[in-house]
Formats: structure tokens, sequence, C-alpha cells
């Protein structure tokens, strides 16, 4: 129990207690930091290269190999500007490549020229450049049409000169009226020496609605194929060589009916060139896949069926196709013609044209006979053969083509 003395004798106690506070003192709710600026903090250079050196050689290392990062990025970053810049330069050569290709091998074909149905296609082996294929079609007086289609050896730019080069010297020539024969022989006298190492092999044709015939001059290049009423087997004996290897060319021709139903195709020998099994494709079974398509084949279809039919393409791919138009009439007669000049003592060989065409060996010797009393008295000239069951041969002087007439005596039996 407490007692006034001992509740005195307490207070006592409490106020010789050195810790005692008569009243306690009023709380904080929050003691707030000093405010001091950021930048006083950073330690100085010196500062800093004392910590490096405080830190010991590791550091030392890492930050060197840091500094040799960055400068090996930003010599990375040079590096890449440059190849940036080669690329963009190399893209605008490719372009520039583009367009000369586009220019002087695809011009625009539209799908009926005069009285023919017309499709042409191109597809390069290897890029847009590849190579020299070239085709062409275009309108001549008349309502005739003029066909090309070639190929020039080589591939880049060079070859694409010179496929510029031989295209438009060939299509004057066409144009001013020469037979395709004539142009060949005029083109590859112009040409000769002017295509360096390169040749060119083409082929040359005129359409003439009112003959209902087609004229086609190879110059080493594989004949066309020909489906259709006029469908026969190409007399390829005596086929005149290409243009730049040295010798004349031009002295082949053959006047193809065109009568409704006919359709030609002239083609790259890419398209031979074709693997199946690492064998050539070959004309007879080309032949045989452009009959498939039928009579509304087209030139991109025979290419895509090459494509993808074939093991491998090598090479680039060219055609045009051509259809004659519904209500065509045509001569029955196909005529072959061999041009013989006595200059040229390594021409063509007269009897294995001859026997080509379907001509007996009676008259073939006949035609022998006259055709060296004629080169004793002229220039050249010029032998012709109406095929069929029996084949009729003319010979005349050159120059005198058109007045070819039928040498009694010379018909075929």
């Amino acid at each position: 129990m407490n007692t006034p003395a001992t509740e005195a004798i307490t207070r006592n106690r409490v106020r010789s207690d050195p810790g005692y506070e008569s009243s306690p003192p009023a709380p904080t709710l929050y003691d707030a930091p000093p405010l001091t600026d950021p930048a006083s903090e950073a330690p100085s250079d010196g500062a800093l290269a004392r910590a490096v050196k405080a830190a010991g050689p590791a550091a030392q290392i890492a930050l060197a190999v840091l500094g040799v990062l960055v400068l090996l990025l930003g010599a990375h970053t040079l590096v890449a500007a440059a190849r940036t810049r080669r690329l963009r330069h190399q893209r605008e050569r490719l372009m520039a490549d583009i367009g000369l290709l586009q220019a002087a091998l695809l011009p625009a074909v539209p799908s009926r020229l005069g009285a023919l149905q017309t499709t042409v296609a191109y597809r390069p082996a290897d890029g847009p450049a590849a190579g020299g294929d070239f085709y062409d079609a275009f309108a001549l007086p008349d309502g005739r049409v003029g066909l090309l289609l070639g190929d020039v050896s080589g591939h880049g730019r060079q070859a694409l000169a010179k496929t510029t080069l031989v295209r438009f010297t060939i299509r004057a020539h066409l144009e001013a009226g020469l037979s395709p024969r004539e142009a060949l022989a005029i083109s590859g006298r112009s040409l000769d020496g002017r295509l360096s190492d390169d040749f060119a092999t083409v082929i040359a044709a005129i359409h003439d609605p009112v003959e209902g015939t087609l004229t086609y001059a190879s110059a080493g290049h594989p004949p066309p194929l020909v489906l259709g009423p006029s469908a026969h087997k190409a007399v390829t004996a005596s086929s005149a060589p290409p243009i730049g290897v040295g010798f004349p060319t031009g002295q082949r021709q053959t006047v193809l009916p065109m009568p409704e139903g006919a359709t030609v195709a002239v083609y790259s020998d890419g398209l031979l060139e074709a693997r199946i099994e690492g064998k050539p494709l070959g004309s007879d079974r080309l032949a045989t896949w452009l009959a498939e398509l039928g009579p509304e084949a087209t030139a991109k279809a025979l290419l895509e069926l090459v494509v993808q039919r074939a093991d491998r393409v090598p090479d680039d791919l060219a055609a045009v196709v051509v259809h004659a138009a519904p209500g065509a009439s045509a001569p029955a007669a196909r005529i072959e013609q061999l041009k013989l000049d006595v200059l040229d003592t390594e021409g063509p060989n007269l009897d294995g044209f001859l026997e080509g065409a379907g001509v007996s060996p009676a008259d073939r010797a006949i035609t022998g006979r006259h055709v060296s009393e004629q080169l004793s008295i002229t220039g050249g000239v010029v032998v012709e053969v109406r095929t069929g069951e029996h084949p009729v041969v003319s010979v005349a002087p050159i120059g005198d083509e058109t007045a070819i007439t039928p040498r009694a005596g010379m018909r075929a039996r």
C-alpha cells in the first residue's frame, strides 16, 4: 500500500535519476536528408585516375580492350558505308545493263502483226543480263512482217553491245527491202571483224500475206519448228555459217507455205541444250512439246514447258511463235534455195543440198553439170528446189532468182 511517505521517496528517486526528463520530447514525423548537388559528388579526373590505379592491372586491361572495341566498331562502320556505296554503284550499273537489255533484246511486240498472230518470250539463265540472245518482230510495207532471232556468243556488257549491233544491222537490211538471205549475206560482210572474238547465229524471216509464204534464212542457227499443213523435216545440208567466223554466210533460204493452221516457232539453242537425264533436249522432243500446246501455243508457254520438264537449263531461252491468220491461203510447195559463188571455193555442198531436198541421183548429176557451166560464165548462181512428190530443180544467175523457171529435163523421178 502506498502511503504519503512512500510516494515522496519515489518522487525523490525519479528526480535524482540523470536520464529522467520531466516531459518527453515531441516525436518527429520525418527527418529529410540535406539537399546536395549531384555534380559535387562526381569524382574529378584525378579521382578517376586514382580509382583506376587503385583498381589494379585487371581494370586497366579491361579499359584498354574496351577502347580497342570502340575503334573496331568505328572501322567496321566506315567499311560498311564504303560497301554500301559500292553496292549502290553496282546496282546503278546493273540497272543500266537491264535498260540496255530491254532496248536491245526485248522489244515490245503486239499480239497481232500483219496477218500473223505473234508471241515472243525470253528467259535469262542467270540474272537479267546473262547472255546475248535476242528477238525482234516488226511491220514492213505492204502488210509484210519481219522476224529476227539470234544469239551472240559471250556474256555481259560487251555481248549486249554486240547484240544491239547485230540486231539493228540485219533489221535495217530487211527494212530496206532485201530478202532474208541477202540481208544475212550483206550483214555478214559488214559485221565481219566488228565482233572481235565473238560470233552470232541468226535466223531472219519475212512473212508475205499476199503470197502466203514465210521466207527465212539462217546463219548457223537451228531451223524453225513447223507444225500444221506445212510440217516437214528441215533441210540442214549445206547450212550457212554464223556471222563473224570469217566465212561468207547467207547461202541458204527457204520459202515456206503459211496456210491457215500453220505454226512456226523460231528459238535459241538454249532450248535444245536444256538437259533431261544428262542429255540435250533436242529438236524432235521440242517439236513434240510444241505440238502438245496445240494451235494456241505461245512462246511463253513453250519456255515454261521446257523449264518445268528439263532437269537443268544452263543457257538463256528465247522464242518467237507465229500462227497463220484464219482464212490464210498459201502455195502447195515449199522452195529450198542455195546460193553458189565462184569465189567461195569452200562453199556449200551442192550434192548434199540436193539430196536433202529429195532430188534423185540422176537429176543431181544433171544439176551439177549445169551449175558448173553457169559458174564458168557468171559470178554465181542460185539453185532452187521446188519440193513435193516430184521435186523440180531450177538454176539462175545471182540477181535473177525471181525469174527462176524450172529447167527441162531436171524434174526428179
